[in-house]
């Protein structure tokens, strides 16, 4: 059985969980629990656990509570059941764990992802790591110790490529980027570009403001390039539906390589 070493082993509320229980639940809702967070509900449902801290591309985050799978108050039963009566979380996330705000941590059942929902931030999720096994490893090494920093998990997520939420620029939006000397106009959004072999995404298509498209020639940008927005464009509910797509896409899609146009050369 995989170690839990942030399991506090007294002063628990733990709801014992047999073999059966978890697969009515499994049948009911339509998915597979991965082995080690089955492994976890067999033994820890329920159980208090160390407070953990860690930190991610400069972002602190915390992980106060796994989320128990039955029982009485809030568990991955009762959330799930109000997702789906309110519409407001999607159906391939499944409630994991939260954090001291009540912000949630949600694994992915398609592929075991895990992603960080701010409580008040409906709609938008943050990528946190490749699987389960992962996320427990994160919480085996971040619980906390009054004499250690918190554990930065940068370096060790940096090849999952997340694909961060971007507030895209309506198309008409005419940008100047960093070390430019022409403005661009935005005319493409949410590119997958393909060269040698690979796909690569870009936030952004332009061309050459005020000339426009000439023959077929257009510059790659992402929203980390752009150093001043002259004017945005035209935007009403059509575009934010596309918005909403787009960024949908990405969250779906985080091994997706974002790519980097100082050393794109097509």
């Amino acid at each position: 059985m995989p170690a839990f070493r942030f399991v506090l082993m007294s002063n628990n509320n733990n709801t014992k969980l047999s073999e059966d229980e978890i697969h009515r639940f499994e049948e009911q809702y339509q998915l597979v629990i991965p082995d080690v967070l089955r492994e976890y509900y067999l033994s820890y449902n329920g159980y208090q656990i160390a407070e953990s801290f860690f930190i991610r591309d400069g972002t602190g985050y915390s992980v106060r509570k796994i989320t128990p799978l039955l029982g009485k108050g809030d568990s991955v039963e009762t959330m799930l059941d109000n997702a789906v009566k309110y519409d407001d979380v999607p159906a391939h996330l499944i409630p994991l764990a939260d954090d001291r705000g009540n912000s949630l941590y949600y694994w992915d059942k398609r592929n075991e992802h895990v992603y960080f929902r701010y409580v008040d931030d409906i709609g938008y999720y943050t990528f946190i790591c490749k699987g389960l096994d992962h996320f427990f490893e994160i919480l085996n090494q971040s619980y906390w110790r009054d004499t250690e920093p918190a554990y930065d998990i940068t370096s060790m997520t940096r090849s999952d490529r997340e694909m961060a939420k971007v507030d895209f620029l309506p198309l008409g939006s005419i940008v100047l980027l960093k070390g430019g000397v022409r403005k661009l106009l935005v005319i493409a959004r949410g590119l997958n570009v393909k060269k040698d072999n690979e796909t690569y995404f870009f936030d952004y298509g332009g061309v050459l403001y005020p000339d426009g498209l000439t023959g077929d020639e257009m510059v790659y940008f992402n929203a980390d390039s752009i150093n001043k927005v002259y004017f945005q464009g035209y935007q009403d509910d059509d575009n934010d539906i596309v918005l909403e797509n787009l960024n949908t896409y990405m969250l779906e899609h985080p091994d997706i390589k974002r790519a980097d146009p100082e050393k794109w050369n097509a």
